[in-house]
């Protein structure tokens, strides 16, 4: 009972039942190759992983409060500037204090809203309208 060239030609008086096993001389070489191909799956696929966990660098999106304390911030630095300035310089009334920080506070919400009105086509679904907040329609 031979198969391939491997075993007895017959199992009469051998004392084994001629039961052919296969050749484990050569088991370690295959299951090198199988193994790289697993090893090689593992990492081909630990990468993806971490490519999904890896974020793409988003557009700052304008952060509505921190834009309008930022605003408040600059208008009360120019009234204390102007303040100061109308201790030194009596021509200089509370009328006029208020008007300059009120053109002042106008122009840095305009600019804000400029500068908050466009959005990617990420930030966008199908219907055109944007996914979480519409910047365009905020009222300040």
């Amino acid at each position: 009972m031979s198969y391939n060239g491997i075993g007895l030609p017959s199992a009469k008086g051998s004392s084994t039942s001629g039961h052919i096993q296969r050749s484990l001389a050569s088991a370690k070489e295959r299951d090198n190759i199988k193994r790289k191909g697993y090893l090689l799956r593992q990492s081909e696929a630990r990468e993806k992983k971490h490519s999904k966990n890896i974020k793409k660098p988003q557009r700052l999106v304008p952060n509505k409060r921190n834009n309008l304390r930022d605003i408040e911030l600059q208008v009360s630095e120019l009234r204390d500037k102007l303040e100061d300035d109308m201790d030194d310089d009596h021509t200089i009334t509370q009328e006029s204090i208020d008007d300059r920080c009120k053109k002042l506070r106008e122009q840095l919400l305009k600019d804000m809203k400029i500068r908050t009105a466009y959005t990617n086509r990420q930030e966008r679904d199908s219907n055109g309208k944007i996914n979480d907040v519409d910047h365009r329609k905020l009222e300040y």
